[in-house]
């Protein structure tokens, strides 16, 4: 589906469920919508005027393709894990969780100037006993490194644009919205903005993990030189002593290998990763809780390979693996993305973290790339590898209207009506019953008020994010 919002007009309110729009301004389109947006059918536009498409299903979102990867090649801080390719798998798999909102240039109407991608999670209040939307942003569908917009680079539309998603985001219903590791900053500031003084508490939460001691919302990164030698110059003398030392010792002697996707099963790597990880971390969790976020890195990883984009470098001593890490490579950008690391911890004779990551920073290097990025973390480590810290920025937002009709969006309805039969299964009879009387009301039509959703004839022009 795909919905139209004019976000200049004062916003009015929301009636059962429903985002209804002030002005309503456009058409929804399905198939029809293909590769086009109108400027002229049905869409009443004037210069101060501007457009919010939201889009929730896959034929919308792949109508958006040739316009979001433009702007995604224009905007240089935009990385791959906003890519189309790496989004619509996500999209694909987590039916009925997802929303798009892109924005439109109010001079050029069939011009996109930015996309916001979001996570929808359905939350259950025991204490008011309703539904209520929580919004993230849809890189958290999985482990997606860094979130956040995708915008033009021109500052004068990347602010407008920033300002008419915010003002589109208070608009729709949800409890709470949060967007953490945005690269920026800037652009999370100028979103927030515009939700200010429309009811809701605005934070700035910190992220911290290891009873405070690693900060989560900075990600040590190396700007890689053009050559290995002169990245061991600018190392520290013990760090590279130490890396010297090992590569002779361990590398060059032929005593420990680097094995790569040609002389390796890359799923029998993968799984060995993975039983290293969980071994390292079974004590701090629970079997589930540990199955659960090991599905999803494996998930991740076979995405990643499926795109292309999975770099899993190992090292073997004999038929033992003694450790290994996965990539994702963004090569446009000229990025190495760390996301899992795993290492036998029974071996003691040598330093598995040392050789895995200094080999791989010399592959990146020799393969032209510009940044390792360890990924979220403080920890000690990634600093001895000449690391510095680029931070990330976490809004996290509050509705404070606590009307049930303000909170829970109908996109979420399915996922509701299979939680509330769970309820009636496990004898919780008077949530049901709660739960069934919030459906029926975010089900019924508006009273008053058109519905947010028309549809209407599109005459196409070609869909562009660019002049």
């Amino acid at each position: 589906m795909v919905t139209h919002f004019d976000v200049t007009q004062p916003p009015n309110p929301l009636r059962h469920g429903h985002a209804v729009p002030c002005h309503r301004t456009g058409t929804i389109v399905t198939t029809a919508f293909r590769t086009t947006i109108s400027s002229t059918a049905s869409i009443a536009r004037s210069r101060q005027t501007r457009d919010i498409v939201v889009i929730d299903d896959l034929a919308g979102f792949k109508a958006l393709r040739p316009a979001w990867e433009d702007l995604h090649a224009r905007d240089p801080q935009a990385g791959v894990f906003l890519s189309w390719d790496w989004l619509y798998q996500l999209f694909a798999d987590n039916h009925g969780q997802w929303r798009v909102l892109a924005a439109t240039d109010p001079n050029q109407p069939d011009r996109f100037t930015a996309f916001l991608p979001l996570r929808y999670r359905l939350h259950w209040s025991s204490a008011q006993r309703r539904f209520q939307a929580y919004i993230a942003a849809a890189g958290r569908l999985c482990f997606s490194e860094y979130t956040g917009f995708v915008c033009d680079p021109d500052p004068l539309r990347e602010a407008q644009a920033l300002t008419a998603l915010g003002q589109c985001a208070a608009q729709l219903p949800w409890a709470r919205l949060s967007l953490r590791y945005e690269p920026t900053g800037h652009r999370l500031v100028r979103f927030a903005a515009a939700l200010g003084g429309r009811g809701f508490d605005v934070a700035w939460p910190p992220y911290t993990i290891n009873d405070g001691a690693t900060n989560q919302l900075l990600c040590p990164q190396i700007a890689l030189p053009a050559s290995h030698d002169a990245y061991l110059a600018g190392l520290s003398r013990n760090t590279r002593k130490k890396i010297r030392k090992a590569t002779r010792r361990h590398i060059d002697s032929g005593v420990v290998r680097v094995g790569s996707a040609a002389d390796t099963d890359p799923q029998d790597v993968r799984e060995r990763l993975l039983a290293l990880w969980s071994a390292r971390w079974a004590a701090e969790n629970s079997p589930a809780r540990l199955d659960l976020i090991a599905g999803k890195y494996r998930t991740m990883m076979i995405r990643a390979e499926a795109l292309g984009l999975l770099y899993m470098p190992s090292l073997w001593r004999g038929d033992r693996m003694l450790g290994a890490l996965a990539f994702v490579i963004d090569a446009p950008r000229g990025m190495a993305h760390c996301l899992l690391t795993g290492r036998d911890d029974r071996v003691d004779d040598l330093d598995i973290g040392l050789l895995m990551h200094s080999q791989a920073i010399h592959a990146a290097i020799s393969a032209g790339l510009r940044t390792y990025d360890f990924g979220h973390g403080t920890e000690a480590y990634k600093y001895h590898y000449g690391a510095v810290d680029r931070a990330v920025g976490y809004l996290a937002v509050t509705r404070r209207d606590a009307d049930a009709d303000t909170r829970f969006d109908p996109l979420l309805l399915p996922q509701a009506l299979a939680r509330t039969a769970e309820m009636l299964g496990r004898g919780r009879t008077r949530d049901a019953q709660a739960a069934l009387s919030q459906l029926a009301r975010a089900a019924a039509p508006s009273s008053g008020h058109s519905s947010a959703v028309v549809s209407s004839p599109v005459s196409p022009s070609t869909t562009s994010s660019s002049a």
